[in-house]
């Protein structure tokens, strides 16, 4: 394109040559350098044409061609007095290797919308600042340089490695550009001290991008693309990033990996995350005092965070998705406020984003003030989705619904063995497909203070095995979801239609699978299995029993132990049933003793009906008082005296000796001490029937069995197992 010649540099046209001619070039950018003034080499061409684009620099023409072997030369002339703006070249093409290595250039170098043909080293240098704004170059090397000013290199293109490994750096500028190193590492900082930070907004690196070790104020990498399938997208083990690292709608395929790095905070809203046979995000061990920011997040492969130290966690809205294996891993990880990881609503009230997790969620001895899962879907089938144990949750589990009516759904199961956890909040939740054995929610030895067992669906099994809870607090109408288990657990509180229904309270108990209990998971040495069968166990019934007992409802907590006790007898050896069913029908199983009451009235009862149809076998003890006085009655009335004398005959034939009343005999026979000592006026007779001979003595022996259960239950000591 033709160029008014008016514009060109008059020494340059005169002291030149030839365009590679070293001395030449040397010239004049001395004369540049002394009075600080702008090399423009694209003076007067028009903006986007191809004069002004370094990916076209092969059309440029031989005056815009500076060797690098001149640039050196001005660089390390320590005659030269430099302005303080320092040596400025916009729209050329360097010529030639550029080796600056050691070169002590205490002004600004800036090469602006140049083309390098060759690399640029740098290694061990000083500069007061480098620009490198809109260029072209194939590597870059700034290893243990120091730039105090800063890299300005927005809009760079390098097709190599940029690097500056070890270097001290006021500040790097890569806003907007590409570097490509497909096979290897497009940008080194390891160790790198990068004071103002690293801002490199829109950057599209192919290879990893690293500062493994590096101090840097702050990072900015917001709409970057990071692209290394195989391996490291980003890599910033070790690494301390005062103030934060801002990578919102970041979109890397590799892994973005902080393990053990001490960041202020890092934002990956809306960010997409890919590696799906690996981690898409590693933060193990990592500090992150401000918190991690990822609303809308979407990751294929694990996000990790093991052992790190986190603020706070966002994750509304993301999807995490990693089906072969885990999503989310927080195993040993402190948390100090909350995760967030709910559904995201318009202001409207519609639903924007929902936090979707394909795949096992991992937090085994985690501290987490609150995990917050509202409105979230969790998906593992066959398999846990959410895994908790040992962890501890001050501030509680969230798995509820929103208040905008969506549930939160979690298909597989929930685990939170050994935990504890300030209140568990189940809510309009929807447990679906629990674990290959059924579990929905394992909640095994847990510590809970308030537990919300109020889900819509439950479909498999509630796993409450020796769980401590302060306050359960259950469906005001209906009894909770789900078949419970829950051998060994402790209730100190209970809210909900249990609370007031027994009836309610004995479906709920009852729901569970006949003699199934839960053990440690797997087999250990002293061969523990998952599930065992071997029988009904009354233990949940008696806690929730002396629920009822501390409310006040003794009557219901007799009822809950009752049933407790029949269900027992149903369950247990066939050899057990007889006395079990005797026990029950004589004193309830304890807990209805007054039934030995009735028995014992039946007893007397039967006791007179077999002594009133037998009277002709009582006859009198004394038998010659009872002659005479039955011979005096006679001779007064010239009546014929009976013989022998029996208590079938009226008390009339002998007035003088006592009559005999069935009652009376009966109750004294029968019953202990029920009359006092009796004096034997009468007395069976050795002909009399064995239903007599025997049978009172047998009901003798009833009735001081029944009076010993009766006064064993009124008193209290009857034993009620």
């Amino acid at each position: 394109m033709p160029v008014d010649p008016d514009l060109r540099d008059d020494l340059f046209m005169s002291a030149a040559a030839e365009p590679d001619d070293i001395a030449s070039w040397v010239e004049r950018l001395s004369r540049k350098a002394e009075c600080g003034e702008l090399l423009d080499l694209a003076e007067g061409f028009v903006f986007g044409s191809d004069a002004r684009d370094p990916d076209r620099a092969e059309g440029w023409g031989t005056d815009r061609q500076i060797p690098a072997a001149a640039l050196r030369a001005v660089l390390i002339n320590r005659d030269l007095v430099v302005d303080p703006r320092g040596l400025r070249i916009n729209g050329a093409r360097i010529t030639g290797p550029v080796d600056l290595k050691h070169v002590q250039f205490d002004r600004p170098l800036h090469l602006t919308t140049c083309r390098i043909d060759h690399y640029i080293v740098l290694t061990d240098s000083t500069l007061k600042e480098l620009d490198l704004t809109g260029s072209r170059l194939t590597t870059l090397s700034l290893d243990r340089a120091t730039v105090t000013g800063g890299l300005l290199a927005d809009r760079l293109i390098a097709e190599g490695t940029v690097r500056a490994a070890g270097a001290n750096i006021g500040e790097i500028q890569l806003n907007g550009a590409t570097l490509t190193n497909p096979k290897g590492n497009a940008l080194i900082l390891d160790g790198a001290t990068v004071t103002g930070g690293l801002l490199a907004d829109r950057l599209i690196a192919e290879g990893t991008v690293r500062a493994v070790g590096a101090n840097i104020g702050a990072g900015s990498l917001r709409g970057t693309r990071l692209t290394n399938p195989d391996g490291h997208a980003l890599h910033l083990d070790g690494a301390t990033v005062t103030n934060g690292l801002c990578a919102d709608r970041l979109i890397a395929e590799g892994t973005v990996r902080a393990a053990g790095a001490n960041i202020g905070e890092i934002q990956l809203s809306g960010a997409t995350l890919t590696n799906p046979d690996g981690h898409a995000l590693h933060l193990d061990g990592a500090t992150i005092a401000g918190g991690l920011f990822a609303d809308r997040l979407i990751a294929e492969g694990t996000v990790r965070a093991a052992g790190a130290n986190i603020g706070e966690i966002q994750l509304n809205g993301a999807t995490l998705t990693n089906p072969k294996g885990n999503a989310l891993i927080l195993d040993g990880a402190t948390v100090t406020g909350t995760l967030y990881a709910n559904t995201e609503r318009t202001e409207t009230g519609r639903i924007s984003t929902e936090f979707i997790a394909t795949g096992k969620i991992i937090a085994e001895a985690a501290m987490i003030g609150l995990l917050d899962l509202t409105g979230a879907i969790l998906v593992n089938h066959g398999g846990t989705v959410l895994d908790l144990e040992r962890a501890s949750l001050s501030g509680g589990l969230y798995a509820r619904g929103d208040e905008g009516g969506s549930s939160f759904y979690a298909t597989g199961q929930i685990s939170a063995r050994n935990a504890t956890i300030g209140l568990l909040d189940l809510t309009s939740a929807r447990l679906l497909h629990g674990d290959s054995d059924g579990q929905n929610l394992d909640l095994e030895s847990s510590t809970i203070t308030t537990l919300k067992l109020r889900p819509d669906r439950v479909d498999g099994t509630l796993n409450l095995t020796r769980t401590t809870i302060t306050d359960l607090r259950t469906p005001e109408k209906t009894p909770p979801q789900g078949r419970l288990v829950a051998t060994g657990w402790q209730v100190a509180d209970v809210h909900g239609l249990i609370r007031s229904s027994p009836r309610a309270a004995t479906r709920w108990l009852g729901s569970s699978l006949p003699g199934r209990e839960t053990c440690p998971k797997n087999a250990d040495a002293q061969g523990e299995q998952r599930f065992r069968r071997d029988g009904f166990t009354a233990q949940p019934w008696h806690a929730l029993a002396a629920v009822y007992d501390r409310n006040g409802q003794p009557a219901d907590a007799r009822r809950l132990r009752f049933t407790a006790a029949n269900k027992t007898t149903t369950h247990v050896p066939w050899y057990s049933k007889p006395l079990r069913w005797i026990y029950l029908v004589v004193a309830g199983h304890g807990y209805y003793p007054l039934l030995a009451a009735l028995w014992l009235v039946g007893v007397l009862a039967l006791g007179f009906l077999i002594v009133e149809n037998n009277l002709e076998h009582f006859i009198p003890a004394d038998m010659t008082a009872a002659a005479e006085a039955a011979t005096t009655h006679a001779d007064e009335n010239q009546a014929l005296a009976p013989d022998p004398i029996t208590a079938a005959d009226s008390c009339m034939l002998y007035p003088d000796y006592p009559c005999f009343n069935s009652f009376n005999y009966a109750l004294a026979g029968v019953v202990p001490p029920a009359t006092g000592a009796l004096k034997a006026d009468w007395t069976i007779s050795s002909t009399a029937p064995a239903v007599l001979a025997f049978g009172l003595p047998g009901l003798r022996i009833l009735a001081w069995i029944f009076t010993a259960i009766l006064l064993a239950g009124v008193t209290g000591l009857l034993r009620k197992t």
